[in-house]
């Protein structure tokens, strides 16, 4: 009976399994002088040998040949035991291997294709990066050498010095040929690299690369998954303008309103970017309006610090409350008359905010617009009918605080047919 060992002595094919191929395989191949091959290409898949790695078979010293066929089914079953010797790979400092890095970065197949026949180790490292061939090839795009460095068994998932994979290479470069071909070979689409703990779909979000984002997606790759900054892909891609990207991940299932590290959604990210479309994609998706981050900004209050006035209408047309206090207990028109913005004070007053509100320290937007001394805001309010004689918890009225702070145009506007109920505290000549 024949059985087959490797040459540190492990038994691959026993007796009993042998006998069994033999009958199980096509009797007219063997015979013809093809059983060297067959049984190569078994041993092959039990070892999960790569089509490069030559494998050859020897009887006591002889190495066996193409030309060595058994004729009969006697001399098949006879008592042998066949070595299975596989070629070692070159060794790691051999100045081929970075011939191998060249022919993957420039999408040489042909002479790629000859050095893993060497054999070249398809999983070298280039010592300057740790990086694999299959690195360089995933950035250059070069799909067809990628798929040659798997089957020869390239680790798909193994990470750089930077902890970024193939994957990540081919998704922040847009090359969607070899994003599909490692999404097919089952590569991990979650992996964090090093830098800021982006995943291939966080970095396919932030370039904005539609193709790349929709094979992540179709793979079932993770769209809650944070970064260092606790940012999930849609903050990214809401940060950087991407809407087209904003609308796939939510309609891949990512949750819109989901918070990062400072308390942000990703309509706080592009309303602070002042980026009006990535905010009516997310609106669109109704995100959550009203949402304050750790720092107590509501979206619309947020909006009128920017003094962004299209995403105000946005907000507005989108159903915000106009008058939701932050955590300050400031509502956007006070927010707005603090800042300067007569643009964004004006569309407040247009939709019927609150003009009066108090803070938590008695102050109306018309104090804030006083207090800085914004001459525009401070008019804007007091023709929609603002009351100019309101005091504070300390006891100002607004014309106190812009006499205070030394603000004179404030004044002036202030004092202009002004008709006082109480008498000057003595900060400003009421004229």
């Amino acid at each position: 009976m024949v059985c087959v060992r490797l040459s540190s002595g492990r038994e691959l094919i026993t007796a009993e399994e042998f006998a069994k191929w033999w009958e199980d395989e096509d009797q007219g191949e063997l015979r013809s002088g093809c059983f060297h091959d067959a049984l190569r290409r078994e041993l092959a898949r039990r070892l999960e040998l790569s089509n490069f790695r030559q494998l050859q078979l020897a009887k006591g010293e002889k190495v066996l040949g193409p030309d060595s066929p058994w004729s009969s089914k006697e001399e098949a079953q006879g008592p042998d035991t066949l070595v299975a010797i596989v070629r070692p790979y070159l060794a790691a400092d051999d100045p081929r291997h970075s011939l191998l890095f060249q022919s993957a970065k420039s999408g040489d197949l042909e002479k790629l294709v000859r050095l893993l026949e060497e054999p070249c180790d398809p999983n070298a490292v280039k010592t300057s990066t740790d990086s694999l061939a299959l690195h360089e090839a995933a950035e250059q795009g070069h799909a067809e050498v990628a798929r040659v460095l798997l089957e020869a068994g390239a680790n798909k998932n193994r990470e750089d010095c930077n902890g970024g994979t193939a994957l990540h290479d081919a998704a922040w470069n847009g090359h969607h040929e070899v994003v599909q071909l490692l999404v097919e070979k089952r590569a991990n689409l979650d992996k964090l690299n090093f830098t800021r703990g982006d995943s291939p779909l966080h970095c396919a979000a932030y370039k904005g690369y539609s193709k790349v984002v929709h094979l992540l997606l179709q793979g079932k790759a993770d769209t809650g998954k944070n970064n260092f900054l606790g940012e999930a892909p849609l903050h990214s891609a809401a940060i950087r303008n991407q809407h087209e990207i904003v609308r796939q991940l939510v309609e891949g299932g990512a949750d819109k309103d989901k918070a990062n590290g400072r308390g942000e959604t990703p309509l706080h990210l592009a309303i602070g970017q002042r980026l009006p479309d990535p905010v009516r994609a997310l609106l669109k998706a109704r995100a959550d309006q009203e949402k304050a981050s750790r720092r107590g900004d509501t979206p619309l209050s947020l909006a009128a610090g920017v003094g962004d006035p299209t995403i105000v209408r946005l907000l507005l047309q989108a159903g915000a409350d106009k008058d939701l206090p932050n955590k300050e207990s400031m509502t956007p028109l006070h927010v707005a008359a603090a800042c300067g913005s007569e643009q964004v004070t004006q569309i407040l007053l247009d939709a019927k905010a609150e003009q009066d509100k108090r803070n938590r320290s008695g102050q109306t937007p018309l104090h804030f617009a006083a207090l800085t001394g914004f001459g525009p805001p401070i008019q804007s309010l007091l023709d929609a009918g603002a009351d100019r004689n309101v005091l504070d918890c300390e006891g100002y009225i607004a014309v106190d605080l812009a006499a205070k702070r030394g603000n004179e145009e404030a004044v002036n506007i202030l004092l202009k047919d002004w008709k006082a109920t109480r008498e000057s505290l003595g900060y400003a000549s009421y004229g």
